[in-house]
Protein backbone atom coordinates (compact mmCIF):
# COMPACT_ATOMS: atom_id res chain seq x y z
CA UNK A 1 0.00 0.00 0.00
CA UNK A 2 3.03 2.24 0.05
CA UNK A 3 2.37 5.44 -1.88
CA UNK A 4 -1.44 5.11 -2.12
CA UNK A 5 -4.63 4.51 -0.20
CA UNK A 6 -6.47 2.71 -2.95
CA UNK A 7 -7.67 -0.01 -0.55
CA UNK A 8 -10.02 1.78 1.83
CA UNK A 9 -10.71 -1.37 3.83
CA UNK A 10 -7.06 -1.62 4.86
CA UNK A 11 -7.28 1.85 6.40
CA UNK A 12 -9.22 0.41 9.33
CA UNK A 13 -5.85 -0.62 10.77
CA UNK A 14 -4.87 3.05 10.76
CA UNK A 15 -8.00 4.40 12.45
CA UNK A 16 -7.40 6.22 15.72
CA UNK A 17 -9.16 8.29 18.29
CA UNK A 18 -6.70 11.18 18.40
CA UNK A 19 -5.39 11.93 21.87
CA UNK A 20 -2.17 13.08 23.48
CA UNK A 21 -1.85 9.64 25.06
CA UNK A 22 -2.02 7.68 21.80
CA UNK A 23 -0.68 10.06 19.11
CA UNK A 24 2.54 11.97 18.58
CA UNK A 25 3.04 15.62 19.41
CA UNK A 26 3.77 16.18 15.73
CA UNK A 27 0.37 14.85 14.68
CA UNK A 28 -1.49 16.80 17.38
CA UNK A 29 0.30 20.01 16.42
CA UNK A 30 -0.68 19.58 12.75
CA UNK A 31 -4.45 19.53 13.35
CA UNK A 32 -4.98 23.33 13.46
CA UNK A 33 -3.24 23.69 10.09
CA UNK A 34 -5.52 21.11 8.46
CA UNK A 35 -8.83 22.18 10.09
CA UNK A 36 -11.12 23.34 7.27
CA UNK A 37 -14.46 24.18 8.90
CA UNK A 38 -14.13 25.70 12.38
CA UNK A 39 -10.69 27.17 13.06
CA UNK A 40 -8.87 25.89 16.14
CA UNK A 41 -8.08 29.08 18.03
CA UNK A 42 -5.34 28.09 20.45
CA UNK A 43 -3.92 25.27 22.58
CA UNK A 44 -6.84 25.42 25.01
CA UNK A 45 -9.32 25.09 22.15
CA UNK A 46 -7.34 22.17 20.70
CA UNK A 47 -7.35 20.34 24.05
CA UNK A 48 -11.09 20.92 24.39
CA UNK A 49 -11.75 19.38 20.98
CA UNK A 50 -9.55 16.37 21.67
CA UNK A 51 -11.62 15.74 24.79
CA UNK A 52 -12.10 12.36 26.40
CA UNK A 53 -14.46 9.46 25.74
CA UNK A 54 -13.90 7.70 29.04
CA UNK A 55 -16.80 6.01 30.77
CA UNK A 56 -17.71 9.23 32.56
CA UNK A 57 -17.70 11.39 29.39
CA UNK A 58 -16.13 14.16 31.44
CA UNK A 59 -15.35 16.09 28.25
CA UNK A 60 -17.87 15.34 25.54
CA UNK A 61 -15.58 15.93 22.56
CA UNK A 62 -13.29 13.81 20.44
CA UNK A 63 -11.34 13.63 17.19
CA UNK A 64 -11.16 10.56 14.95
CA UNK A 65 -8.75 10.05 12.06
CA UNK A 66 -7.22 7.80 9.45
CA UNK A 67 -3.44 8.08 9.56
CA UNK A 68 -0.97 7.72 6.73
CA UNK A 69 -0.14 3.98 6.55
CA UNK A 70 3.53 4.88 6.03
CA UNK A 71 3.81 7.62 8.68
CA UNK A 72 1.67 7.61 11.82
CA UNK A 73 2.57 11.27 12.42
CA UNK A 74 0.54 12.34 9.38
CA UNK A 75 -3.29 12.40 9.27
CA UNK A 76 -5.02 11.67 5.96
CA UNK A 77 -8.44 12.83 7.11
CA UNK A 78 -10.02 13.57 10.47
CA UNK A 79 -13.30 14.67 11.91
CA UNK A 80 -14.23 16.34 15.15
CA UNK A 81 -17.24 15.10 17.08
CA UNK A 82 -19.31 15.89 20.14
CA UNK A 83 -21.30 13.44 22.24
CA UNK A 84 -24.81 14.68 22.87
CA UNK A 85 -28.09 13.65 24.41
CA UNK A 86 -30.24 14.00 21.30
CA UNK A 87 -29.51 16.09 18.22
CA UNK A 88 -27.39 19.24 18.39
CA UNK A 89 -29.08 22.33 16.95
CA UNK A 90 -26.33 24.92 17.45
CA UNK A 91 -22.64 24.36 16.74
CA UNK A 92 -21.73 27.26 19.05
CA UNK A 93 -22.76 25.07 21.99
CA UNK A 94 -20.20 22.50 20.86
CA UNK A 95 -17.40 24.96 20.14
CA UNK A 96 -17.83 26.74 23.47
CA UNK A 97 -16.85 23.55 25.26
CA UNK A 98 -19.63 23.85 27.82
CA UNK A 99 -21.74 20.86 28.83
CA UNK A 100 -25.21 22.14 27.96
CA UNK A 101 -27.08 18.98 28.95
CA UNK A 102 -27.06 16.45 31.75
CA UNK A 103 -27.22 12.70 31.41
CA UNK A 104 -25.51 10.05 29.35
CA UNK A 105 -25.09 10.92 25.65
CA UNK A 106 -26.76 8.79 22.99
CA UNK A 107 -25.63 10.60 19.82
CA UNK A 108 -22.28 11.24 18.17
CA UNK A 109 -22.33 14.57 16.34
CA UNK A 110 -19.67 15.10 13.64
CA UNK A 111 -19.36 18.86 13.25
CA UNK A 112 -16.17 19.25 11.19
CA UNK A 113 -14.47 16.96 8.70
CA UNK A 114 -11.12 17.89 7.16
CA UNK A 115 -9.35 16.18 4.30
CA UNK A 116 -5.66 16.84 4.84
CA UNK A 117 -4.98 16.89 1.08
CA UNK A 118 -2.23 14.34 1.36
CA UNK A 119 -0.94 13.46 -2.10
CA UNK A 120 -1.78 9.81 -1.42
CA UNK A 121 -5.49 10.58 -1.19
CA UNK A 122 -5.72 12.49 -4.47
CA UNK A 123 -8.62 11.08 -6.45
CA UNK A 124 -9.62 8.63 -3.72
CA UNK A 125 -13.40 8.48 -3.31
CA UNK A 126 -15.17 7.41 -0.16
CA UNK A 127 -12.51 8.37 2.37
CA UNK A 128 -14.79 10.63 4.43
CA UNK A 129 -17.64 8.11 4.46
CA UNK A 130 -15.24 5.32 5.41
CA UNK A 131 -14.07 7.35 8.41
CA UNK A 132 -17.62 8.11 9.55
CA UNK A 133 -18.72 4.48 9.25
CA UNK A 134 -15.59 3.19 10.97
CA UNK A 135 -16.19 5.58 13.86
CA UNK A 136 -19.77 4.40 14.21
CA UNK A 137 -18.64 0.77 14.12
CA UNK A 138 -16.08 1.32 16.89
CA UNK A 139 -18.47 3.32 19.09
CA UNK A 140 -21.23 0.73 18.67
CA UNK A 141 -18.80 -1.81 20.04
CA UNK A 142 -17.26 0.22 22.86
CA UNK A 143 -20.09 2.59 23.90
CA UNK A 144 -23.34 0.79 23.17
CA UNK A 145 -25.51 3.57 24.53
CA UNK A 146 -24.37 5.81 21.63
CA UNK A 147 -26.89 4.70 19.03
CA UNK A 148 -27.27 7.74 16.74
CA UNK A 149 -24.99 9.56 14.33
CA UNK A 150 -26.33 13.00 13.35
CA UNK A 151 -24.13 15.78 12.00
CA UNK A 152 -24.34 19.51 12.58
CA UNK A 153 -23.23 20.72 9.16
CA UNK A 154 -22.87 24.05 7.36
CA UNK A 155 -24.83 25.01 4.23
CA UNK A 156 -22.00 27.01 2.66
CA UNK A 157 -23.50 27.80 -0.75
CA UNK A 158 -27.03 28.89 0.21
CA UNK A 159 -26.88 32.68 0.02
CA UNK A 160 -24.55 32.56 -2.99
CA UNK A 161 -27.16 30.48 -4.79
CA UNK A 162 -29.91 32.90 -3.70
CA UNK A 163 -27.96 35.87 -5.06
CA UNK A 164 -26.94 34.26 -8.33
CA UNK A 165 -29.54 31.65 -9.26
CA UNK A 166 -32.80 31.78 -7.30
CA UNK A 167 -35.73 32.50 -9.63
CA UNK A 168 -39.50 32.41 -9.68
CA UNK A 169 -39.60 29.18 -11.69
CA UNK A 170 -37.79 27.34 -8.91
CA UNK A 171 -40.20 28.64 -6.26
CA UNK A 172 -43.29 27.74 -8.29
CA UNK A 173 -42.00 24.24 -8.99
CA UNK A 174 -40.99 23.36 -5.45
CA UNK A 175 -43.59 25.28 -3.42
CA UNK A 176 -46.93 23.98 -4.76
CA UNK A 177 -48.85 25.03 -1.64
CA UNK A 178 -47.60 28.61 -1.66
CA UNK A 179 -45.90 28.42 1.73
CA UNK A 180 -43.14 30.74 0.55
CA UNK A 181 -44.59 34.22 0.87
CA UNK A 182 -41.45 36.27 0.14
CA UNK A 183 -40.53 37.23 -3.40
CA UNK A 184 -37.30 36.38 -5.19
CA UNK A 185 -36.31 40.02 -4.77
CA UNK A 186 -36.97 39.82 -1.01
CA UNK A 187 -34.68 36.81 -0.65
CA UNK A 188 -31.94 38.44 -2.70
CA UNK A 189 -32.07 41.51 -0.48
CA UNK A 190 -31.88 39.31 2.62
CA UNK A 191 -28.88 37.48 1.16
CA UNK A 192 -26.70 40.57 1.51
CA UNK A 193 -27.82 41.59 4.98
CA UNK A 194 -25.34 41.55 7.82
CA UNK A 195 -26.02 39.37 10.83
CA UNK A 196 -27.08 42.47 12.81
CA UNK A 197 -29.55 43.53 10.12
CA UNK A 198 -30.93 40.02 9.75
CA UNK A 199 -31.44 39.67 13.51
CA UNK A 200 -33.83 42.64 13.43
CA UNK A 201 -36.20 40.82 11.03
CA UNK A 202 -39.32 39.26 12.51
CA UNK A 203 -39.88 35.54 13.10
CA UNK A 204 -41.81 35.16 9.84
CA UNK A 205 -38.75 36.25 7.83
CA UNK A 206 -36.53 33.83 9.74
CA UNK A 207 -38.94 30.97 9.09
CA UNK A 208 -39.10 31.84 5.40
CA UNK A 209 -35.32 31.66 5.06
CA UNK A 210 -35.34 28.34 6.93
CA UNK A 211 -37.96 27.02 4.49
CA UNK A 212 -35.89 28.18 1.52
CA UNK A 213 -32.85 26.49 3.08
CA UNK A 214 -34.72 23.19 3.14
CA UNK A 215 -35.73 23.63 -0.49
CA UNK A 216 -32.14 24.40 -1.44
CA UNK A 217 -30.75 21.26 0.18
CA UNK A 218 -33.51 19.00 -1.10
CA UNK A 219 -34.03 20.23 -4.64
CA UNK A 220 -31.15 22.29 -6.08
CA UNK A 221 -29.10 20.52 -8.75
CA UNK A 222 -26.08 21.73 -10.69
CA UNK A 223 -24.79 19.86 -13.72
CA UNK A 224 -24.02 16.23 -12.99
CA UNK A 225 -23.62 16.83 -9.26
CA UNK A 226 -26.55 15.86 -7.06
CA UNK A 227 -26.49 19.13 -5.21
CA UNK A 228 -24.97 22.57 -5.70
CA UNK A 229 -23.83 22.47 -2.07
CA UNK A 230 -20.82 20.14 -1.55
CA UNK A 231 -21.69 19.33 2.07
CA UNK A 232 -25.23 18.30 1.17
CA UNK A 233 -23.94 16.31 -1.78
CA UNK A 234 -21.53 14.42 0.47
CA UNK A 235 -24.00 13.48 3.20
CA UNK A 236 -27.12 12.87 1.11
CA UNK A 237 -25.14 11.12 -1.61
CA UNK A 238 -23.83 8.73 1.03
CA UNK A 239 -27.30 7.84 2.23
CA UNK A 240 -27.84 10.20 5.15
CA UNK A 241 -31.27 11.74 5.78
CA UNK A 242 -31.86 15.48 6.02
CA UNK A 243 -33.15 15.63 9.58
CA UNK A 244 -33.57 19.37 10.16
CA UNK A 245 -32.61 22.88 9.11
CA UNK A 246 -31.46 24.70 12.24
CA UNK A 247 -31.81 28.51 12.51
CA UNK A 248 -29.20 30.75 14.13
CA UNK A 249 -26.93 27.73 14.51
CA UNK A 250 -23.56 28.65 13.00
CA UNK A 251 -20.76 30.91 14.22
CA UNK A 252 -20.89 34.65 13.42
CA UNK A 253 -18.02 34.33 10.93
CA UNK A 254 -20.09 31.88 8.86
CA UNK A 255 -23.36 33.85 8.97
CA UNK A 256 -23.07 35.23 5.44
CA UNK A 257 -23.00 31.73 3.92
CA UNK A 258 -26.50 30.76 4.94
CA UNK A 259 -28.13 33.28 7.33
CA UNK A 260 -26.61 31.19 10.12
CA UNK A 261 -28.59 28.10 9.08
CA UNK A 262 -27.07 24.66 9.58
CA UNK A 263 -28.28 21.19 8.63
CA UNK A 264 -28.63 17.99 10.62
CA UNK A 265 -27.85 14.90 8.54
CA UNK A 266 -28.77 11.59 10.18
CA UNK A 267 -26.97 8.39 9.21
CA UNK A 268 -29.39 5.46 9.63
CA UNK A 269 -28.47 1.81 10.11
CA UNK A 270 -26.27 0.49 7.33
CA UNK A 271 -28.93 -1.25 5.23
CA UNK A 272 -31.15 1.84 5.30
CA UNK A 273 -28.17 4.07 4.49
CA UNK A 274 -27.31 1.98 1.41
CA UNK A 275 -30.97 1.96 0.34
CA UNK A 276 -31.15 5.77 0.69
CA UNK A 277 -28.07 6.20 -1.49
CA UNK A 278 -29.49 3.84 -4.13
CA UNK A 279 -32.88 5.57 -4.09
CA UNK A 280 -31.18 8.92 -4.53
CA UNK A 281 -29.45 7.68 -7.65
CA UNK A 282 -32.74 6.42 -9.07
CA UNK A 283 -35.20 9.12 -7.96
CA UNK A 284 -32.77 12.01 -7.37
CA UNK A 285 -34.69 13.07 -4.27
CA UNK A 286 -33.07 12.49 -0.89
CA UNK A 287 -34.70 11.17 2.23
CA UNK A 288 -35.84 13.67 4.84
CA UNK A 289 -37.58 13.79 8.21
CA UNK A 290 -41.19 14.75 8.84
CA UNK A 291 -39.88 18.04 10.29
CA UNK A 292 -38.22 18.91 6.98
CA UNK A 293 -41.17 17.76 4.91
CA UNK A 294 -43.46 19.98 6.96
CA UNK A 295 -41.21 22.91 6.04
CA UNK A 296 -41.52 21.99 2.38
CA UNK A 297 -45.18 21.06 2.11
CA UNK A 298 -46.91 21.91 5.37
CA UNK A 299 -48.13 19.54 8.10
CA UNK A 300 -49.64 16.16 7.21
CA UNK A 301 -48.76 16.32 3.50
CA UNK A 302 -46.21 13.74 2.39
CA UNK A 303 -45.77 12.44 -1.16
Amino acid sequence: MHGSVSDLASLTRHFVRVSRETCSRELIASLPDFEEVHSILDEKDLNRRLGSIGSGFENRRSVFAFLDPDDSNVPLIFFEAAFELGTNKNVRDILSGGDHFRGRPDTVVPYSISNCKNSKTKGVRGLGLALILRTREVLNRTHRHITNLVTTSPVPQLTRWVSEDLNQTFLEKHDPRGLVTLSVRDFKELAVQSSEEFARNDEHIHEQTRRLGAMFVMFVRRGHAFNFDPVAEFHLGNGARLDDICPNANTPSKFSQSWGLMANYRYPAEQARIRNAENLTEARRPDCSTEVWNLLRGPSIRA
